[in-house]
This record gives C-alpha cells, structure tokens and sequence, in this order.
C-alpha cells in the first residue's frame, strides 16, 4: 500500500513539473556565406544573394531606403563569419532603411502541427533603437512587433505551419526603424514545446489514485473483519 501511494505521488509530482521537450529546427545561425549589401548612393535598393547553405537553404538579403534620399549617407546589410562572427546586422548612418532577409523553405521543413505550437524565433544581440520587425511568407504577414534591446523575439506560426508543411514557400524578416538605427540577430530558427498536462490536470490524477488507493484499503480490512 505504502508503495502504491508513493507511486502515485511520484508520477502526479512528474507530472506537475514536467517540462515539455523542444523541437528546434535551425533556419539560419549565419555562419555560412558572406553577404554585404551597401548602400552609398544609387541604386537605393540592393539585394545580395549566397549559396546554398548546408541546410539546403538560400538565403537572400536586401537593403533599402525607406524612401530614396537627397542625399545618401552609407547603410549596410551584412552577414556571415567574415562581416559579423556569424550574425546579421543592419546599420543606417542618418537614414532610415528598410533590411529583408529571406529563405526559400521546401515542403515539410518544420514538424507537423502535432509535435506542439510552433514559433519563428530569433536573438536579438543589438538594437540601439525601436526597431520593428515583420515575418512574411511569401507576400502574406505572419505578424509584426518592435524590439528594442537584446532578447528572443518570437512569431506564432499558426495555421501558416500548415501551408509551409505542405507547400514551403519565401519566409523573410522585414526589419525597419528610425534615422540611425542599427541592429544584430542571430539564430533564426522554429521550435515548437510539446504540450505537457497542466497542474489541475496533474493534481487531479493524484486525488484518484490516493482515492483508489483508499478504497482498496477499506476492502481489505473489511475482508479481515469477516
């Protein structure tokens, strides 16, 4: 009896603090292929594509201005170990630009809608402004916030899991700010956390088992009585 109960207090405490096990599938860490976009006058659009990367990627990035100036002033779009030491960055001296990177994602990249709710997310190292920042597959808008400082940056996926499941398609990441804003991620990736009973749930599986764990103590010392 005592070893049931233990048991059973085991397993609801398991349960209780259990963490849900994380899929990550990496899209882009930028170790791979250095790419620099420079904008120092015309044309104020340039957009600078790699090789594939050894997840069988392409990733392509752009930089331009929010609007063509008068007047330029230097902005860049950098990427990979010999620019960054593996990240990407996006500065803007006096300027606002506009900085795209994209990857063409094949059919089935990510894990089925089962293994959890998936999100798009990514590191921020830098981010001297409010910088904001748009997820797109091909020409629809996943989601956009701001960001503006060092941390994760997150976008559900939802139903769109589905369509890149079955269909892949262009994901980018549209980033734009203020005059003078400059910023560096890192880590591109989509992770899903696989869904673990919650508490209640948990408790609630303990307060049956002591319960038939009780009962089954009653009828035994109701089969000694007689």
């Amino acid at each position: 009896m005592i070893r049931t109960l233990i048991a059973s207090a085991a397993l609801a405490a398991g349960l209780v603090g259990q963490a849900g096990a994380v899929t990550t599938v990496l899209v882009d860490d930028f170790e791979q292929f250095d790419l620099f976009v420079w904008n120092g006058g015309a044309p104020y659009a340039t957009t600078d594509t790699g090789a594939t990367m050894s997840n069988l990627l392409m990733r392509s990035v752009t930089h331009a201005y929010a609007s063509p100036p008068a007047d330029p002033m230097d902005g860049w779009l950098t990427t990979g170990p010999g620019f960054d030491n593996g990240q990407l960055s996006l500065a803007n001296d006096g300027l606002s630009a506009i900085g795209t990177v994209s990857w063409a994602l094949p059919a089935a990249f990510i894990p089925a809608t089962s293994s959890g709710v998936m999100t798009l997310n990514f590191d921020v190292l830098l981010s001297d402004l409010l910088v904001n920042a748009t997820l797109k597959l091909g020409t629809t808008t996943l989601g956009s916030q701001a960001f503006g400082g060092p941390g994760p940056v997150s976008f559900a996926l939802g139903a769109s899991q589905d369509v890149i499941n079955a269909w892949g398609g262009t994901l980018a990441l549209v980033f734009s700010g203020p005059a003078g804003y400059d910023m560096t991620i890192d880590n591109v990736r989509f992770e899903a956390m696989a869904p673990v009973p919650e508490n209640s749930t948990a408790l609630m599986l303990l307060a049956g088992l002591l319960a038939t764990a009780g009962l089954r103590r009653r009828m035994a010392q109701n089969n000694v009585r007689a």
